[in-house]
């Protein structure tokens, strides 16, 4: 019943909330928790800052333990690999496992088992049971190594009673070879359920490369200052460009995403601020462009369909791109630094400008 209760409230709130943006009803329960979700992140995980003042990096995934249609959160934190994950179908929001350094999460079905080191001699594993997306049972096994015995000794509870390592191994430690580790195809900026940057401070040069690939792939975003975007995705090998998609008008901002659908080639770009998350889909069924983007905090737009970086060297912003031209686009004589919040003079033209 309780099952069928919150099945019930996400679709109101996906009816009432879909219409202002592209999230999930189990999305959208996530996001009206962030604060209490990333406490709770920090409180289990160490954080590492990945440079001052942008903060770690988060992406997000939506796993399906038990099946029952409700999806769980993966958090992750993409330097360290640190991850957390999170269900929400009981009283409040829970916080199943937690993986990094110290802490290595396995699953096997609607089993999640967090195990590591405990100290000296000492080992720990705890598994939680999913049911209706709630910890329904909790069972710990902490063992430790006995120097008078030679033998290693366990203490192990079972939804917080005492049990005998004999009930415990008979019922979750000889299943341990079944555990696997999480996997999820589809990684997405956490941004996406945190973000409340206005679209007016969005225009900028956004960078994706993948982990052991060559070449990196760029995706330049303009804003108009009128509700419209435009933009250019590259794909770079050896600093050459060799492949690329450039829109020749403006497009309407909804739900802070453009979309451009052609008739063998479409392509949508969420816009958070600090990242992208671009989806691509064409005739030969490749979405090499697809995945998210993070920005260039270089780089930056004058709300007129200008977008510039900014030469440390000469001390002011060069224009680097321009959108589609409607009349004349102006170039000021000075434009704000977003990153550092203050105005500069426009000091060249990059030579691809036209």
């Amino acid at each position: 019943m309780r099952q069928i209760i919150l099945l019930g409230i996400a679709i109101v709130l996906s009816a009432v909330i879909n219409a202002q943006t592209n999230l999930s009803a189990d999305e959208i329960f996530y996001s009206q928790h962030i604060d209490e979700i990333m406490q709770m992140f920090s409180d289990e995980c160490p954080v590492y800052e990945i440079n001052e003042g942008d903060g770690p990096v988060y992406q997000y995934g939506l796993v399906d333990f038990d099946g029952d249609g409700i999806m769980e959160l993966w958090l992750k934190e993409i330097v360290a690999e640190n991850g957390a994950f999170f269900c929400h179908g009981g009283d409040s929001l829970e916080i199943i496992a937690t993986t990094w350094s110290k802490s290595y999460v396995s699953v096997n079905g609607n089993i999640v088992c967090a195990s590591g080191p405990a100290g000296t001699g000492a080992f720990f594993a705890s598994y939680s049971v999913i049911e209706n997306s709630a910890i329904t049972h909790f069972a710990t096994d902490i063992q430790m190594y006995n120097i008078e015995t030679d033998k290693v000794d366990h203490e192990c509870e079972y939804d917080g009673k005492e049990v005998t390592w004999k009930w415990f191994k008979g019922n979750f430690d000889n299943n341990s070879k079944k555990f696997v580790e999480p996997q999820n195809d589809v990684w997405l900026p956490f941004e996406r359920l945190s973000s409340d940057v206005p679209m007016t401070k969005v225009s900028g040069t956004y960078i994706r490369q993948e982990y052991g690939k060559e070449g990196y792939y760029t995706a330049n975003v303009i804003t108009d200052g009128k509700g419209n975007a435009w933009f250019e995705v590259k794909f770079y090998l050896d600093d050459e460009v060799k492949a690329g998609s450039r829109l020749y008008k403006w497009l309407p901002i909804k739900n802070k995403t453009i979309s451009f659908d052609g008739d063998d080639y479409k392509i949508s770009i969420e816009m958070y601020g600090r990242c992208l998350y671009v989806t691509e889909s064409n005739s030969s069924s490749e979405k090499s462009f697809s995945g998210t983007y993070y920005r260039d905090p270089d780089t930056f737009g004058d709300n007129n369909g200008n977008l510039y970086t900014y030469d440390y060297e000469k001390e002011g912003a060069v224009l680097i791109s321009r959108g589609p031209k409607q009349g004349k686009i102006e170039t000021p004589a000075k434009v704000l630094f977003e990153y550092e919040d203050r105005e500069v003079p426009v000091v060249g033209v990059d030579e691809s400008v036209k």
